[in-house]
């Protein structure tokens, strides 16, 4: 029954459509009259702007907004909870940049006087005393655990560090670069704009000089950052992401997009199916949901008072555009966010909530806005391969003997746990496959020769389509949300498939039938574990990280912190507390 798991908690025709690499220019976004995308209110009934948005699942996700507000729901938006502030009549300042390393463990910003608040439950916020000086703005910020976190500081402040959950930060280097301008080599100072990480330890900080914009890179946490400048200049902006160390996409305010293939170095443009999108202010927000599937929300390029998505389903090599999107704020800045490809949720003035998902065709509500349908995901080819395999093991047991009740290590072994936790250290920031599971061409132990040499090829096949189908679902859907949880699925994934490979070898060349009955039983625990892993991560990397995260990543150092006080909300919320929003 484990084998049939994934197929049935992902169990949508669309989402077993075959990959998409092998058609990259198929018309992701047309709607089918079997299932299409729509955008649907979920909004909040107070008459509050809302500031940013973050899920850390499908479904579960926060909204900050003015009048010191946090919102929750555990239900994609059909019920909301103010957990800070969420009453209009309060004079309280706007609380934003949301920031999430899971369900639990989550950040933002109240500006006037800046402080930083934080949850470690996911349903309390307290503000993190001391954390930071007077007169600091913070840019832009990342905690890649409880305890570390890497801020973008305002005023040519530069970059900084915390090594105690943002009690106290220090900075680590100022914003300066050095470049060659008009043949002279010359440090100038520059402005830090946007902090992406890409793992716990590699990530890219976007900044601004007298000739245009630069890259810093740092790969040990943010202590150190090295620059690198290109000579694309254009109006105006940027914004940039990166789904990979190697690979991201520049979008100017024009429109005009750019590529990467070796970390920013150099940039090509796109000449045909770029994004499309301008704004009066600043730069359409840029956002993937993993190395594949991105968006850009922008002001409609017709004039007309709505918005529309470019997306792509390529890592940003090639961009369409959605239809026009009525979203009643017309063409007011808004802010998204886009925890997986089949699910986003996007917010604005006036309590304005709306969430796109894929629905069935016949599908009707109040209010929906049609949206472009993003691919799906690879759950049945996946779940096939897992299928294959496990047929396999049956027509081997039967050959074998029953192993010993209380099994050991079959006699040469070797290979890396099958639980959950993370046992190698690999660069989780890229994206890239590890190296492939080649046939072993060694023969088969002559202990199984007879009994089991044709059974042992044709697990041998299946092993290592699984196990290069495991690799796959990593570098494709590895979640560039929630960044330090998809980096560690993405490890753990590559770890367990390594580990299955591994134990196959044991199996194959077994000394006699008793080990070779270990081994087997040892082979179908790996399979099963790393089949367990790779559906819970296509739900919910988030859950999935909160489970099996190692202590470092999720302990605190001491109290020091101050509680929030709970919201006081009007007395026509208080009762219900959570509040049915939607419009249906």
């Amino acid at each position: 029954m484990w084998l049939l798991f994934l197929c049935n908690s992902l169990a949508l025709p669309w989402a077993q459509a075959p990959p998409h690499r092998a058609a990259p220019r198929r018309p992701a976004g047309a709607q089918t009259s079997e299932y299409k995308a729509i955008f649907e209110p979920v909004h909040y009934g107070h008459d509050i702007n809302l500031t940013d948005v973050f899920f850390a699942s499908p479904d579960e996700g926060w909204v900050s907004g003015e009048h010191a507000t946090i919102l929750h729901t555990i239900n994609g938006g059909t019920t909301w909870t103010a957990q800070v502030g969420g009453d209009a009549g309060n004079s309280e300042h706007p609380i934003h940049s949301l920031r999430f390393l899971d369900s639990k463990h989550g950040w933002a910003v109240q500006d006037d006087p800046a402080r930083l608040l934080r949850t470690l439950d996911g349903q309390n916020w307290e503000e993190v005393r001391g954390s930071f000086p007077p007169g600091f703005y913070a840019i832009d910020y990342a905690f890649t655990s409880v305890r570390h976190g890497i801020m973008l500081g305002s005023n040519n402040g530069g970059f900084y560090v915390t090594n105690d959950g943002g009690r106290h930060w220090q900075q680590v280097s100022p914003c300066q670069l050095t470049a060659s301008v008009q043949g002279l080599t010359r440090t100038e100072d520059c402005h830090v704009r946007k902090l992406q990480m890409l793992s716990a330890r590699e990530g890219y900080a976007l900044v601004d000089w007298s000739q245009g914009f630069a890259l810093m890179r740092t790969d040990d946490a943010g202590q150190n950052w090295h620059s690198f400048v290109t000579d694309v200049s254009d109006c105006c902006g940027p914004d940039a992401f990166f789904t990979d160390l190697n690979h991201g996409v520049l979008l100017f305010n024009n429109g005009k997009t750019y590529v990467t293939e070796n970390g920013g170095r150099n940039w090509r443009p796109l000449l045909s199916g770029n994004v499309g999108l301008t704004s009066g202010g600043a730069t359409p927000s840029l956002r993937f949901s993993d190395p594949e599937v991105g968006w850009v929300l922008g002001a409609s390029p017709d004039n007309s008072d709505t918005q529309r998505v470019s997306f792509s389903i390529d890592g940003g090599q090639h961009w369409e555009m959605s239809r026009n999107i009525a979203f009643p704020t017309g063409r007011s800045e808004l802010k998204f966010n886009f925890p997986r490809r089949d699910r986003a949720y996007i917010v604005g003035p006036h309590g304005m909530i709306y969430r796109y998902r894929i629905v069935p065709g016949n599908y009707t509500a109040p209010n929906i806005l049609e949206g472009p349908v993003m691919p799906g995901f690879e759950a049945a080819e996946f779940s096939a391969k897992a299928e294959a395999v496990r047929r396999d093991i049956e027509l081997l047991r039967a050959k074998l003997p029953a192993p010993p009740a209380q099994a050991g290590m079959a006699p040469g072994f070797a290979g890396t746990s099958s639980s959950g936790g993370f046992t190698q250290q690999v660069d989780s920031g890229s994206t890239s496959a590890a190296p492939g599971f080649t046939q072993d061409s060694a023969p088969v132990s002559p202990a199984l020769a007879d009994c089991c040499s044709a059974a042992l090829q044709s697990l041998q096949t299946d092993t290592s389509a699984f196990a290069q189908q495991a690799l796959a679902l990593g570098s494709k859907f590895k979640s560039l949300n929630l960044i330090v949880a998809g980096a560690q699925w993405v490890m753990s994934l590559n770890n367990q498939a390594q580990s299955v490979w591994s134990s196959f070898l044991a199996l194959k060349h077994a000394a006699n039938s008793q080990a070779a009955s270990v081994a087997l039983q040892q082979f179908s625990t790996g399979v099963k574990t790393t089949q367990q892993t790779g559906s819970t991560g296509l739900q919910d990397q988030g859950g999935w990280f909160a489970t099996n995260a190692p202590a470092d990543f999720t302990q605190d150092l001491t109290p020091g912190s101050s509680a929030l006080p709970r919201p006081s909300v009007s007395p026509q919320i208080r009762p219900r507390q959570l509040m049915r929003l939607a419009e249906r």
